[in-house]
């Protein structure tokens, strides 16, 4: 190639470098640009060079941007492991005060002795335990399709309950006494 040529080649380089710095994508080019057009161009410059092209296209914002969201990343996981650890031992600490409470009470719970020994009225059949029944005076442990004996009709906070009593596996072992509210039971034909 002619001189004349790799001048035009070198102007026209020249001109877009400065004129559109964006154009200048590779390192190859920009090492290519910097070996023709500067005489005695030093490491140094050339690397003011790329920093510069970099600075102009964003990328020190997309790095900070990146890393911001890493990092609220990684707080966001650490407290949701921090939140299940919590509530983990709350809900430990609340078995073992219900437990405290049962073992204290007894198996009648918060009812007198002389309960357990009272006549049932009728049976009823457990179509539906709710979740979070959990009282001082409710009947816990049963499930659907248990029979409970009905003790009392109508007791407790609107006479919405039945007092009920049931004994595991026909015996007056493991016996539990509480209130179950009366829209979960269907009555037994006796």
């Amino acid at each position: 190639m002619s001189l004349a040529g790799r001048i035009a080649r070198v102007a026209i380089r020249s001109e877009a470098c400065f004129a559109r710095p964006h154009l200048l994508r590779s390192s190859a080019q920009l090492h290519a640009f910097s070996s023709n057009a500067g005489e005695g161009s030093t490491s140094r410059e050339r690397f003011r060079e790329r920093i510069r092209d970099l600075r102009s296209n964003g990328t020190p914002e997309i790095v900070f941007g990146l890393t911001l969201l890493g990092l609220l990343a990684a707080d966001r996981f650490v407290q949701s492991q921090q939140r299940n650890g919590r509530d983990e031992v709350v809900r430990m600490l609340e078995r073992e005060v219900r437990a405290a409470v049962d073992e204290r009470s007894g198996a009648t719970g918060s009812f007198p002795p002389e309960t357990a020994d009272q006549p049932r009225l009728f049976r009823c059949a457990v179509r539906r335990a709710p979740e979070n029944f959990d009282g001082t005076k409710c009947l816990r442990g049963v499930r659907e399709g248990d029979v409970v004996d009905v003790l009392e009709e109508g007791v407790g906070p609107g006479n919405a309950y039945n007092l009920c009593r049931v004994c595991k596996e026909g015996t007056n072992d493991d016996l539990l006494i509480g209130w179950f509210p009366m829209t979960c039971l269907e009555k037994l034909p006796q």
